[in-house]
């Protein structure tokens, strides 16, 4: 093989590497983008206000990012926020069913979150702690997605397996009271 024609072949190589698919996926990601959405995304919020507590956030998108961000209170046994999607439709679920784990690329403040997924009145939480200063893509498998009461006690059960979802959401619920922000540039089905 000639120079030349190695390093054709070397460039192939390089790209179909870059975009070949995860491991048992057997099609591109479905993704929920926020580029081009209005300033107000349509994730709804729902803080501890529902119980009682004084807890605030909001949300907004802003140069294709969705930004959450508040604070949460302890005061009337208050302790949490949250947002989370419009309803999801049948094709997203079609290729949550096709998947085996998310894929989230964000940034926030150095504290935990989790991510929410609800399905068939389950909810399935996975936590997470983005860098607060620089992009990160985190992968969640379907397994690190336990089941809980919606207020975040561990329930017996299966891990979420990919059934139809009602929505996905981000939450934060640490015990404490503290100020967050949260930036997340996309989320996928992998």
């Amino acid at each position: 093989m000639t120079r030349p024609v190695r390093i054709v072949a070397l460039l192939v190589v390089s790209v179909l590497a870059l975009t070949e698919s995860p491991a048992g996926a057997t099609s591109p990601p479905t993704k929920f983008a926020f580029a081009g959405a209005s300033s107000k995304p349509g994730w709804e919020v729902v803080n501890d206000g529902v119980m009682g507590g004084v807890s605030s956030s909001k949300v907004a998108t802003s140069s294709g990012v969705l930004q959450w961000s508040g604070r949460v209170r302890l005061e009337n046994n208050g302790g949490f926020a949250s947002t989370r999607s419009p309803a999801i439709n049948k094709a997203t679920n079609s290729a949550l069913a096709a998947g085996t784990s998310i894929r989230l690329r964000l940034r926030g403040t150095a504290t935990s979150f989790n991510v929410t997924l609800q399905a068939a009145g389950t909810w399935f939480w996975a936590e997470v702690t983005p860098s607060p200063t620089t992009w990160t893509t985190i992968d969640i498998p379907y397994a690190r997605f336990l089941p809980r009461t919606r207020f975040g006690e561990r329930i017996n059960g299966a891990e979420y397996g990919g059934q139809p979802l009602t929505n996905i959401g981000v939450l934060i619920s640490n015990g404490r009271a503290e100020a967050f922000r949260l930036d997340i540039d996309s989320i996928a089905t992998w």
